[in-house]
Formats: structure tokens, sequence, C-alpha cells
């Protein structure tokens, strides 16, 4: 129901580009992507600490539980189920990684 990426690994980029807390990282995330986010310090995190909740709620899960009920639990549910049943979340995830990458 949800992702908590830490983008520790982009922290020096991310300084670069002026975001030193996870506020700042939601804000730009926003902003830049569409993609809301919340900074990880409203989890208890440190303020400094480049992490945030992504909830991928923004797809109808009835219908993805329906349609995979009609796969064979052998098979496994490949890009294609993901792409037309959990389409929302599959984009959001593809513009953080794009944009984390494009700098």
């Amino acid at each position: 129901f949800y992702l908590f990426p830490d983008f520790i690994a982009q922290a020096d980029q991310l300084k670069a580009r002026g975001i030193n807390t996870s506020v700042e990282l939601c804000e730009r995330l926003l902003d830049e992507t569409g993609v809301a986010t919340l900074p990880g310090y409203a989890f208890g995190r440190p303020r400094e600490e480049l992490t945030a909740r992504l909830a991928y709620i923004n797809f109808d899960g009835k219908k993805a539980l329906e349609a995979a009920d009609k796969i064979s639990a052998d098979e496994p549910l490949d890009d294609n189920f993901l792409g037309k049943y959990c389409k929302g979340p599959i984009i959001a995830v593809e513009r953080l990684s794009e944009w984390v990458n494009s700098r």
C-alpha cells in the first residue's frame, strides 16, 4: 500500500540542487513531477533524511483483484497486467525514477 523510498544514494546530487530535507524533497517532487509524496519527517524520521512516503492507491483495486483471480496462481502477473490495472502507481514510480536520474 505504501512505498518509503530513501534517496540517500542521490544525496550529493540532490544537495547540489538545493534539496537538503525530506520536506524540500517532497515539495520539489510535486512541483517537478506532479507526484505527491509525504516527507519522511512526517513519520518521525530526521528532517535531513531524504526519505518520502508514496501511497499507491490511485487504481481500482477491486478490478485488479477480479482480473488476477482469472489468472492461474502459477502464472505471474506480468508488465501488461500491471500496465492495464495498476497504471497510476506505475506512472508515479516511473516519474520519480526519471526525475532522480535526470540530473
